[in-house]
């Protein structure tokens, strides 16, 4: 089960919520090395591993399901901007206004932040846009996501070794998405607010903010930012 907030008419957030029947992880049983680079080295060295032996793609964040699930929703997200902003230089808008905005997409440049294998940049492809970068700080993950692209077809996806905590990208993005990048921030252990057995709601904002000075920089005026989180890793950090 999914749930959206719009914080603004621009900036969405995506909570992914477990089935309301499975137990919620104790909140000491959160793998904090989720949030070092060295355990992603690790993971994707083994996933690039795996596919150069057996082809396998490696784990999918939150599932295929989903992440289908968000490429259409965010399809839907940018074609009504799209519409709007049409409307706003025009007062008669025509009938053909829906297929314009899924023409328009092409034009959209995107950014996925913490690409990982890449997979969700390939159905952002498949839904109609095609100016797509991917970027992560682990270079296996970036290998692994040149591999599948190239293999699946999707060789004209971009894709970039860099931290989005210190990013060198030079350009802005009409669509910026992040999947589970936030979540891993929250999880380290020395991160923008340090780890205590108790937070308080005004350091869990803070890093929240911290987080968006990161990616502010990167989004184009009037584009689209789109971040996929779930809640239980930031509830362990302010209970």
């Amino acid at each position: 089960m999914s749930g959206a907030v719009q914080l603004d008419s621009h900036i969405v957030t995506e909570f992914l919520w477990r089935d309301s029947d499975k137990e919620e992880p104790d909140a000491e049983a959160i793998p904090s090395m989720l949030g070092f680079q060295s355990y992603w080295d690790t993971a994707y060295a083994d996933e690039l591993t795996n596919f150069r032996e057996h082809g396998h793609a490696g784990e999918v964040w939150f599932g295929a399901d989903v992440m289908e699930m968000v490429a259409s929703w965010t399809k839907g997200l940018c074609v009504d901007i799209a519409q709007k902003q049409e409307q706003n230089h025009h007062d008669n808008e025509s009938s053909e206004t829906g297929s314009e905005g899924d023409r328009d997409l092409a034009a959209w440049t995107v950014l996925d932040v913490g690409t990982g294998n890449g997979l969700l940049l390939q159905e952002l492809a498949k839904q109609g846009f095609s100016d797509l970068t991917g970027t992560d700080y682990s270079e296996g993950a970036i290998d692994l996501a040149r591999s599948l692209a190239e293999r699946d077809g999707f060789a004209s996806i971009k894709f970039l070794v860099d931290d989005i905590l210190e990013t060198k990208l030079d350009k802005q993005f009409h669509l910026v998405i992040d999947k589970g990048t936030l979540d891993a921030i929250g999880l380290h252990p020395d991160g923008p607010v340090k780890r205590q057995a108790i937070i308080s709601i005004c350091d869990f904002v803070f890093q929240l903010i911290m987080y968006w000075e990161s990616i502010s920089k990167l989004v184009a005026p009037g584009g689209l930012v789109v971040s996929l989180t779930i809640p239980y890793v930031f509830d362990r950090r302010i209970k």
